[in-house]
């Protein structure tokens, strides 16, 4: 009983440093990876204008 005790408790702390060291891993990702500046925004006033289709 005892046993099955310590060996959940490992294993308890033991996701819980995965996870802790996955949240870091993003983190990190996350500041190194470059923002990505916003696109201009295009003006919409030209119109497209359709190509007559032979009859």
């Amino acid at each position: 009983m005892c046993d099955d005790y310590h060996e959940r408790l490992y294993w308890i702390r033991r996701v819980e440093q995965m996870r802790e060291e996955m949240e870091k891993a993003e983190e990190l990702k996350k500041r190194t990876r470059p923002a990505t500046p916003a696109k201009p925004a295009v003006p919409e006033t030209a119109v497209e204008e359709s190509e007559p289709v032979p009859a």
